[in-house]
């Protein structure tokens, strides 16, 4: 038992710190008793499971003709079963909203100039002929067609790659693989060959040698993560081009607070924000504490005892997000904050409030996003618009089965208890560096 312990002291030690990130890119500031209502811990008995389970809460308008909300909250890593239900209930709306923070190329404003849109294009140009040398790199060869190189990507990929295949003035990329190599090419504003400034077309041979590292060099933290806990990551699990699914997210450079670049599709999270660059760093998997924190994700998953153990660090830390965020969100530096948080949400409030008007608004609209966001979310929807709250589904995203995992009921509960202990230890930590720089 000694060695039992002092094996799941190191699993907490560790769980703490890579769950505490996972918590940092979906808790909330805390709202009152709010979290309960949308993540919670569960078990049946002292026996087991125990379970993570995360809610689909429904919001009802006052008003005739106004959509149905759901506010899906998402964990970024679950269990197979969990996004199976997701995507179940997803492709039954109306309009999904979903979150996904994107390079500057992402969004071009109805209001843009040519000169932007000719910006987006060459950044879009630059990330579909990157995955195509990433695909040439693995497969020997350039995808023949667009199609093609959507047949291989994973499912995120295939939404971002699908997107990129348009260019700024929503019109289609020209894409051709020949004995000579890849080109690509944008027709300009007014779609005919040749031309000048904003009318000019704009060729990949153009815009310099692309690599696959414009896509980041990385395998991110939370698909590690996932792989070492035996669970999925999001990203990888849902399928995300259905045409009535629109992100509704910022850019990283409106994340960070910097000025729009180029439009080259690169990672790019250099802000001089030095908490929010850590932080992106991290999940991208480009930094060295990234890298660090994977190979400690190896040896955690080398046995299905320790992905459990890390399980239950994943229930018992990602239960407590709310508070570990409030916490934690004056270290982060800057207004990051309440941009991460704050400014996301109300991107998501404005995209909710233009689909409502007309005579075609949808008859429901699926917010799909980390669950944190839900608390501002639904006050926002119930104070300001109207709203009231309908019902809520309770969905559960990670589970630990004492039985199958080999893990005495008692030895479980000994861990959970010794893993909160460590929480409590680090959040009265994180409390005593915030009044010391006070």
């Amino acid at each position: 038992m000694a060695g039992s312990n002092r094996y799941a002291r190191v699993l907490a030690f560790s769980a703490g710190a890579l769950a505490g990130l996972l918590g940092l890119t979906q808790a909330a500031s805390a709202q009152g008793d709010a979290s309960e209502r949308f993540m919670r811990i569960r078990e049946e008995s002292a026996q087991g499971p125990v379970r993570l389970e995360l809610s689909i809460r429904t919001l009802r308008p006052s008003r005739d003709g106004q959509p149905t909300i759901h506010l899906v909250g998402v964990a970024h890593i679950a269990q197979p079963a969990y996004y199976r239900a997701l995507q179940s209930f997803l492709n039954k709306q109306d309009l999904v909203l979903f979150e996904g923070v994107g390079p500057d190329w992402m969004n071009v404003p109805d209001n843009a100039s040519d000169d932007r849109r000719a910006d987006a294009t060459r950044g879009r140009m630059r990330f579909v002929a990157a995955a195509a040398e990433a695909h040439k790199l693995a497969m020997g060869a350039y995808p023949s067609s667009t199609q093609s190189l959507l047949d291989a990507a994973d499912p995120y990929a295939r939404r971002q790659i699908a997107d990129a295949l348009v260019d700024g003035w929503d019109r289609p990329v020209e894409y051709e693989v020949s004995p000579e190599g890849l080109a690509m090419a944008s027709l300009g504003a007014d779609a005919r060959p040749g031309g000048d400034e904003g009318d000019a077309d704009i060729l990949l041979d153009d815009l310099g040698e692309i690599s696959a590292d414009a896509l980041g060099s990385g395998e991110g933290i939370q698909s590690q993560l996932a792989s070492a806990t035996g669970l999925v990551f999001q990203l990888d699990s849902i399928d995300y081009m259905n045409e009535s699914w629109i992100n509704a997210d910022m850019t990283i450079d409106q994340l960070l607070g910097v000025t729009p670049g180029d439009g080259s599709g690169a990672p790019g999270f250099e802000s001089g924000d030095e908490g929010a660059d850590s932080l992106l760093g991290l999940l991208s998997g480009d930094s060295m504490m990234a890298k660090i924190m994977g190979g400690v994700l190896k040896l955690i998953g080398s046995s299905e005892y320790s992905r459990s153990i890390f399980r239950l660090a994943l229930i018992e830390m990602l239960g407590r997000s709310e508070e570990l965020m409030e916490i934690a969100a004056p270290q982060m530096g800057g207004d990051f904050f309440e941009r991460i948080i704050h400014g996301r949400n109300q991107v998501v409030i404005d995209a909710v409030r233009k689909a409502s008007e007309g005579d075609d608004a949808p008859g429901s609209i699926a917010v799909f996003y980390g669950s944190g966001h839900m608390p501002g979310l639904e006050s926002t929807l119930v104070e300001e618009d109207g709203y009231h709250v309908s019902e809520t589904t309770w969905l559960p995203a990670i589970v630990v089965d004492y039985d199958s995992s080999g893990i005495p009921p008692r030895q479980g509960a000994f861990f959970r208890s010794m893993i909160s202990r460590s929480i409590e230890q680090q959040v009265q930590m994180m409390k005593r560096m915030e009044s010391s720089q006070d």
